[in-house]
């Protein structure tokens, strides 16, 4: 998620999150195993909690107390926990957490990217199961909804898991045009 230390970092979620903003109370909370500590911040009025730990994230979602939990880049660590939760859950599908690690096999090209390819089909090998089962119980209720950033990524994520997906929409992904200007470039 985007940070005053990483402007980059999946703007096009905070583009959302910001539009939100206009008609509820929003909190990002995320999950980074990665990290050393929490990390608490605010971003474009946007209120942000980034943990390493599940456990301070799973209190976080339970005593924050959403009405609706909107979620991006779902991961197997904590698919149970939403399916628990009983809220309205609607699951943005990017590409990563639901399609297979041989259709990104395009990024990795030099012999130094094999350490990262390995832990990337790693992390898919139990990632794709989740998300399979995740979506066989999705299918059995009414409160979770499945948003995908394009038809490709819809059909080549239902391909891969082999699983249809029952309730579904395709909305892309905006585009800050404020902060990402059009700009006209020559053919060089």
């Amino acid at each position: 998620y985007p940070s005053p230390d990483l402007v980059y970092g999946d703007v096009f979620v905070h583009a959302r999150a910001k539009q939100y903003l206009k008609y509820a109370q929003v909190l990002v909370i995320g999950y980074k195993p990665a990290l050393n500590s929490d990390y608490r911040y605010q971003y474009e009025s946007v209120p942000v909690i980034v943990t390493p730990s599940l456990t301070v994230f799973q209190n976080q979602l339970i005593n924050y107390n959403p009405d609706v939990v909107v979620v991006h880049f779902m991961n197997h660590s904590y698919m149970d926990l939403l399916l628990s939760l009983k809220k309205p859950l609607l699951v943005f599908i990017h590409g990563y957490e639901a399609t297979s690690w041989a259709r990104r096999l395009m990024n990795y090209t030099a012999l130094g990217d094999l350490p990262y390819l390995f832990k990337y089909v790693k992390n898919n090998r139990k990632q794709l199961p989740a998300m399979r089962h995740f979506i066989q119980k999705a299918n059995e209720h009414d409160n979770i909804t499945f948003v995908f950033v394009s038809r490709w990524i819809k059909n080549a994520a239902e391909n891969d898991l082999g699983v249809s997906i029952n309730r579904s929409y395709v909305i892309p992904n905006g585009i800050d045009t404020i902060q990402f200007g059009y700009q006209k470039k020559t053919e060089d």
